[in-house]
């Protein structure tokens, strides 16, 4: 039988225990903290690609040399094909309902839809909901995948997000393969485009746990959406009693934050906006 529960914020966990098949009392608090700060890490990671992708191909923009987009001023310098992200030294809130503040730039080598170019961000204070982010994050156009879908490898090495001023952090580091799938027929649409992503990352949470990722079913990204709306990776706590789970971002038609983590045949569910 399903045992489905409701997970808990980061600010307030409760403690979940239950009985494995030998009935020994098993607590999954430290497993539950750590899918949280990977959901974290990995929506942030990914609303940044979505900033690279629509600035870094949008010709219109990079002419005039300005635009505003997701509450951001955004500046484009041709002279050294730079995109700089700037928002307030105060937080500002976005579109998805989670504030930001802080600068990072984009440096290009090319234009990025051609094969081979790549981007690189350089963080500067930049933090969402007061969680420093920092890393070396490159994005590379690797040409096309067999049936013709342009394809980037996203790589980011020294992840790190410092939470909420304090001494605690999420480190990550993580390997990935996003595919253009929709939308590549009107390249400056950026409402339908869809990227499905594939890889690994891994990482130490919060709370001191390791953690290993790998993809079951490409999660889907969709320009569009705030947050993952599809998709299945497998998580190993290689320090925990109980080591595998299953996360599920639940698919369905809309612009969807919801996601399932599966354990020992429980099952835990929240939504990724709550986490912060």
């Amino acid at each position: 039988m399903r045992k489905i529960l409701v997970m808990a914020t980061v600010a307030v966990i409760f403690m979940f225990a239950a009985c494995n098949k030998n009935n020994e009392s098993v607590d999954y608090n430290k497993n539950i903290f750590t899918v949280m700060n990977h959901i974290m890490a990995e929506d942030i990671y990914t609303e940044i690609f979505n900033m690279t992708f629509r600035t870094a191909v949008d010709t219109a923009f990079q002419n005039s040399g300005f635009m505003e987009y997701f509450t951001a001023d955004i500046y484009y310098n041709e002279t050294e094909n730079i995109i700089k992200v700037a928002y307030p030294s105060w937080d500002i809130l976005c579109e998805d309902n989670l504030y930001r503040s802080g600068n990072y730039e984009i440096s290009l080598s090319g234009y990025l839809l051609d094969s081979s170019v790549y981007a690189e961000v350089v963080f500067d204070t930049f933090a969402v909901q007061n969680n420093v982010v920092s890393g070396n994050y490159t994005i590379t156009n690797t040409g096309l995948t067999t049936d013709g879908k342009v394809k980037f490898n996203v790589a980011l090495q020294n992840g790190n997000i410092q939470i909420n001023d304090s001494v605690l952090n999420i480190s990550r580091q993580s390997e990935q393969t996003f595919v253009w799938v929709e939308g590549d027929d009107t390249p400056f649409d950026f409402t339908d485009d869809l990227f499905l992503i594939s890889g690994e990352s891994s990482g130490v949470a919060s709370n001191g746990v390791e953690f290993q990722l790998s993809t079951e079913d490409a999660l889907n990204n969709y320009i569009s959406c705030y947050w993952i709306s599809g998709g299945v990776q497998e998580i190993i706590f290689s320090s925990l009693d109980s080591k595998t789970g299953i996360i599920d971002f639940i698919l369905d038609d809309s612009c969807n934050t919801k996601f399932e983590f599966t354990i020992d045949g429980f099952i835990f569910y929240d939504e990724i906006e709550n986490i912060y």
